[in-house]
């Protein structure tokens, strides 16, 4: 364990009490680059005709490029 987990650990005792201690989800509160709904519904329908990414992306006019 590092002296920063500590540290962290510390603060958010100091700030809200025991219950701050709890475990929590990690999720994040928004997801704004996750893929829209059409999209995956294309690449679904694409994947069907055993199309696979380099064949989906010039399809569906995205990058192949990972992030």
């Amino acid at each position: 364990m590092t002296a920063e987990t500590v540290a962290e650990w510390v603060k958010r005792f100091r700030d809200e009490g025991v219950d701050r201690l709890r475990d929590r989800s990690s999720r994040p509160h928004s997801l704004p680059s996750q893929t829209l709904p059409d999209r995956c519904t294309a690449v679904e329908a694409l994947r069907r005709q055993r199309y696979v990414g380099w064949q989906n992306a010039p399809e569906l006019g995205i990058s192949l490029e990972l992030r």
